[in-house]
């Protein structure tokens, strides 16, 4: 005759395997819905970018460059709303989706700060919608220094009179566009910053950051 404690203890391994299956499936689906809206992002960028040529072709400027203006700050909001769900993510990953789902989720960042540029060149004589930094850190070795610089960057974006917009990205690439920045900057250090395209090394202090951008 089975003990009832093996009873119990049996019924409660299927229940947390049920329990395990059960969140495995959430999440699976959570990490998809989340990929599904981050290639919405990228594809509509590309949609935009193709009515935004056709604009810049007719010659009319101001058009061009009041399109592009709105198309930042749309897609600024819809990437920081993503932030939010990408940290839910990775708090309750049970599988490997959440490293597709960040690597997607840093491409179409990199998009935006090329959109950007693209707005700083075009458009020289209108005020940045966001002034943009990019802050590499390291993604594959422990850094103390990278997680000082992230909390000095958190509260520079709280205080700074600008609208300051950090681009976080790991140093040792992970995709194409992350990976030419970091060549096109020549990137060897972790933490650096790129601030009007200016490179600054190592650890940046709240005071320096601020006159870096006139906050």
């Amino acid at each position: 005759m089975v003990s009832i404690f093996v009873k119990a203890a049996i019924l409660t391994v299927l229940i947390l395997g049920a329990w395990t299956l059960l969140s495995a499936t959430f999440e699976s689906d959570r990490n998809t819905q989340l990929l599904n809206q981050i290639d919405n992002v990228i594809s509509e960028e590309s949609a935009i970018q193709s009515y935004l040529t056709y604009l810049h072709s007719t010659g009319n400027e101001e058009r061009f460059c009041s399109v592009l203006e709105t198309h930042i700050l749309t897609q600024n909001k819809r990437l920081f709303n993503l932030l939010g769900v990408l940290e839910q993510a990775r708090l309750n990953s049970l599988n490997n989706q959440y490293p597709i789902v960040r690597k997607r989720f840093q491409a179409a960042n990199a998009q935006l700060f090329f959109t950007l540029k693209q707005f700083e060149q075009q458009c020289p004589g209108r005020e940045q919608p966001l002034i943009p930094i990019l802050y590499f850190f390291s993604d594959l070795e422990e850094c103390g220094d990278c997680l000082l610089q992230a909390g000095i960057l958190d509260d520079l974006g709280k205080t700074c009179l600008k609208p300051v917009q950090i681009f976080a990205f790991p140093i040792e690439g992970g995709n194409e566009p992350i990976e030419l920045l970091v060549k096109d900057y020549h990137i060897t250090h972790a933490p650096t910053l790129v601030i009007n395209d200016n490179v600054y090394s190592g650890v940046q202090s709240p005071s320096a950051l601020k006159t870096k951008l006139n906050c």
